[in-house]
């Protein structure tokens, strides 16, 4: 019978050695695939921190490059501006005539109106003569003079301006009102 337990005993330990073994090769599997999945999430986020750098360095050039050509504008327009003035102030005062001012003001005018359409800004105007407020802001409403001409343009006060078919600024004008509605309740004009 000894030989018996002793046999059995033996057996019982060849099989735990087995189990202690596959447990073991079990353990070392896992811990490789722990460690291949660590290193792969590693990666992916390196991955990350490298796309989200690139991209970030990437923002901040296209917008120094889409910046670039309207500050030079800015710039440039500032420097004829100083260089204007002082040219200005420099003649005498007999020739600083109300008429030579206006002429260098619309030349700065024209100046901004070159820098906008480098950047693909236009201006417009409604081919309409009724007001249409999708594209245009009542800035100053007139009496009508005749009842056919209420909700008319009276004046083009100020162009629009558009970027290909976004509206920028609505263009602003004058609308005919019957002129019992330019009067308030006091009796006043309104202005």
């Amino acid at each position: 019978m000894e030989d018996q337990d002793v046999s059995t005993v033996l057996e019982d330990q060849d099989r735990d050695l087995e189990l202690s073994n596959e447990d073991d090769a079990r353990f070392e599997r896992l811990e490789k695939l722990l460690e291949a999945r660590f290193a792969n999430d590693r990666f992916r986020e390196e991955q990350i921190t490298r796309l989200h750098e690139e991209l970030q360095s990437y923002k901040k050039d296209l917008l120094a490059r889409v910046t670039h050509p309207l500050i030079h504008g800015l710039i440039r327009l500032h420097d004829d501006l100083t260089r204007a003035t002082e040219a200005l102030q420099e003649r005498p005062p007999e020739e600083q005539t109300p008429e030579r001012w206006r002429r260098a003001m619309e030349g700065f005018g024209d100046d901004l109106l070159l820098l906008l359409e480098r950047q693909g800004v236009a201006t417009f105007e409604h081919p309409s003569h009724t007001f249409d407020p999708h594209t245009q802001t009542a800035v100053r409403r007139d009496s009508a003079p005749d009842p056919q001409q209420v909700g008319g343009i009276a004046a083009r006060v100020r162009p629009g301006f558009q970027q290909g078919t976004t509206v920028l600024r609505k263009e602003r004008v004058a609308v005919f009102v019957p002129s019992e509605n330019l009067t308030d309740q006091q009796g006043e004009p309104n202005s």
